[in-house]
């Protein structure tokens, strides 16, 4: 009786070593570690799954590097809610930050750590949510539009004296409306561009600025139209697709290196693809890519982008991988190329497809930014050319 007492005694004292460690030396070793091995850390024991996120919150001095190098996911849970969570797939790690202006805000794109973001009142404005820098932009004349009714996309960061923002709607079966406006100017330009032998239909994500013209890929058919917001010619590029794509897909556009991805996503979440777009004089392939090495996509109808992770710790977990704006429960989901299913760091999830999960739709990807600007270059109309 002794023994066994002495000896449950003895577990009992090991388990409560191991739960009681101290927080210091905990986050310490979370700061070490992403994806599944951050996951396996968290079945040790119920305290070390209940510890806080392995980095402290945003703007500490102590944050983690590595938190920094990767897209996080910017979403409003309500429209009406000024809390913006930001979401690290990496890490499984949330946090909330408030920003009164994106109170009954919809976030339409991002790049550069930038958001564009509208209001109802047809307000529409730049923010950088790290600094909290905001640059305003004259309201467009929609008339009887409303901004859902557009596609949006910039094509560099809006200190840039050749920042250009545009916005693409359809307006009839063959006639596509562009709005545009450059850094320094007071007022949109409009232009129709018209195509008289078929009709063209912008998917449901966003443009996309690739090489100084706009790229848009089509919700009904397989083609990619390039677009110049001056002008009113549409030339296309065909994309043909193998025997077993169906029309029940959602479709992404990323600059990746230079390159041009174009992802296609099965609205049940069975499969996705990722295109490259090879350009020559002559001709115009999309080649399917089986495997994407050491990029990651993140992917979102607003904005999607890339990151390349050699000579990152654990590089072998993040690679090969796409991630959505998608979660089961608290966490992330992302499509693996390598086993073509739907995982999580989380908690280990795997599913071969969407059911029991929920979609951030007020949201896009956005890359960290702590730079911070002049008076000067945090005003739209002003002309930078000579600040610069």
């Amino acid at each position: 009786m002794a023994n066994r007492i002495k000896a449950t005694t003895g577990e009992e004292e090991q388990r409560s070593s191991w739960a009681d460690l101290p927080f210091g030396p905990l986050c310490l070793i979370k700061s070490h570690l992403i994806g599944a091995d951050l996951t396996r850390l968290s079945f040790v024991c119920k305290s070390w799954s209940l510890s806080p996120p392995p980095i402290p919150p945003f703007f500490s001095p102590a944050a983690t590097l590595q938190f920094f190098k990767f897209p996080l996911l910017a979403f409003l849970d309500d429209d009406s809610s000024s809390v913006c969570k930001f979401f690290s797939p990496v890490f499984s790690a949330t946090h909330g930050m408030i920003i009164p202006e994106l109170e009954n805000s919809k976030i339409r794109f991002s790049k550069d750590g930038w958001l564009l973001v509208t209001q109802v009142n047809f307000a529409i404005f730049f923010l950088n949510p790290f600094t909290k820098e905001k640059i305003d932009l004259p309201s467009p004349r929609l008339g009887e539009f409303e901004y859902n009714q557009f596609s949006f996309s910039f094509s560099s960061r809006p200190t840039s004296p050749d920042c250009t923002v545009v916005m693409i709607s359809v307006t009839s079966a063959n006639t596509v409306s562009s709005c545009h406006i450059r850094r320094g100017q007071t007022a949109w330009i409009t232009h129709l561009h018209f195509s008289n032998c078929e009709e063209f239909f912008p998917c449901f994500s966003n443009p996309l600025f690739h090489k100084g013209k706009l790229f848009c890929l089509s919700a009904q058919e397989e083609k990619l139209r390039i677009f110049d917001p001056w002008d009113d010619r549409l030339p296309y590029y065909n994309i043909y697709f193998p025997p077993y794509f169906t029309r029940n897909w959602k479709c992404y556009l990323i600059d990746c290196n230079e390159d041009l991805l174009a992802v296609f996503e099965d609205f049940r979440g069975e499969w996705m693809h990722v295109y490259s777009l090879e350009k020559s004089e002559r001709r115009s392939d999309w080649n399917i890519e089986e495997s994407l090495g050491e990029r990651m996509l993140f992917v979102s109808r607003t904005a999607s982008v890339s990151a390349t992770i050699r000579g990152i710790v654990s590089s072998s977990q993040l690679q090969n991988k796409v991630y959505l704006p998608r979660f089961k429960g608290e966490d992330g989901l992302f499509y693996s190329l390598s086993t073509r299913q739907l995982h999580s760091f989380g908690h280990g999830y795997m599913g071969e497809d969407f059911r029991g999960t929920k979609e951030h739709l007020n949201c896009a990807w956005i890359q960290t930014n702590f730079c911070q600007y002049s008076t000067e270059e945090l005003n739209w109309c002003t002309h930078l050319d000579i600040l610069v």
